[in-house]
């Protein structure tokens, strides 16, 4: 007699984790968190690069410049990174990543690659398919929101 329960074909196994959506999730309430700390530190970089690089202040709309470009460029870094984890949720740097661990066990570790690590690619990619793989909403929230600051602060400098 087995000890694997029997499940029925038509019966899918229940996850917590399943039932809550991507915004319920506490991961993205950390990623917003975090994303939203380190934009403000990028824009705090760009603040001061920009403000101490600048000999002279030419007129009293410096500080919106600089404000502009601070929301901006952190706005516009914060969505290619999450464009970047979008698309590697999809596979796209697959082959990249098993081309990296191949070459690092040959080198360092050539008697645990047949252990750590798929003997084909396609092994591989089926193994990374089988995996839920999601993008981090948690980076495109606060970024888009820089974004928009950023837009708005360049339409009151243009005014």
């Amino acid at each position: 007699m087995s000890k694997m329960r029997y499940v029925s074909p038509d019966h899918e196994p229940q996850d917590d984790n399943a039932k809550k959506s991507w915004f319920q999730d506490r991961s993205f309430w950390i990623a917003l968190l975090v994303t939203t700390l380190v934009l403000i530190a990028t824009g705090a970089l760009i603040v001061s690069i920009e403000y101490f690089s600048q000999k002279d202040h030419p007129d009293d709309r410096f500080v919106l410049h600089l404000l502009t470009d601070a929301f901006g460029v952190s706005g516009i870094l914060g969505v290619g990174i999450f464009c970047l984890t979008w698309v590697a949720s999809a596979g796209a740097f697959d082959m990249l990543v098993y081309g990296v661990k191949l070459v690092f066990y040959t080198t360092f570790m050539p008697r645990e690659r047949s252990e750590k690590l798929p003997k084909t690619f396609y092994d591989y990619k089926v193994l990374k398919d089988r995996e839920k793989r999601k993008p981090v909403y948690g980076i495109l929230f606060p970024s888009i929101l820089f974004l928009i600051v950023g837009l708005i602060l360049l339409i009151f400098y243009n005014i």
